[in-house]
């Protein structure tokens, strides 16, 4: 698999991180870290927290970022590219 350009180093600023979870809070771009995770080079995790409201007793969910973690096939794709 090639990268482009612009997932090359989306990839490399994510295992420059220590390959860790990071919060995707506008830093990487959208579009381009849901095309690497369709092809599983990173994995997305939805953020946010629910929570039970204690006068209603409802279930309320307060958004929060994404994480965003590199996989294994990611370092791998991303070690390729950086070989040639």
């Amino acid at each position: 698999m090639s990268l482009t350009k612009s997932q090359r180093k989306h990839l490399a600023y994510l295992s420059r991180n220590g390959a860790t979870l990071l919060r995707s809070d506008g830093t990487l771009n959208r579009r381009v870290l849901n095309k690497l995770a369709e092809a599983g080079l990173v994995k997305i995790t939805p953020g946010g927290t629910t929570a039970k409201c204690p006068r209603s007793g409802v279930d309320v969910f307060t958004p929060g970022p994404d994480t965003v973690a590199i996989t294994f096939e990611g370092r791998v794709a991303l070690a390729r590219e950086t070989s040639r």
